[in-house]
């Protein structure tokens, strides 16, 4: 295990764990930039995947569902 691996986890928990009060809260950020997020979060997991980042990419993965979320919620 490399310490970037680790590093990059604990820094796209830490983006999961931040946006939790968005997803709880009333305001939401505009639909196209959870749209995009995620889907710039997405690429970023599947890039990670590929390199064998494996506590990367469960993290990204995470803050990925959490940005769609957000944008699910913004529709309704």
């Amino acid at each position: 295990m490399i310490w970037q691996d680790i590093v990059m986890m604990l820094v796209g928990y830490t983006f999961a764990f931040f946006l939790i009060p968005s997803i709880r809260g009333n305001q939401k950020p505009a639909r196209v930039s959870c749209i995009t997020t995620a889907i710039g979060m997405g690429i970023l997991t599947l890039c990670m995947a590929t390199l064998g980042l494996w506590l990367t990419t469960l993290a990204n993965a995470l803050t990925t569902t959490a940005w769609v979320i957000l944008a699910i919620q913004r529709r309704n």
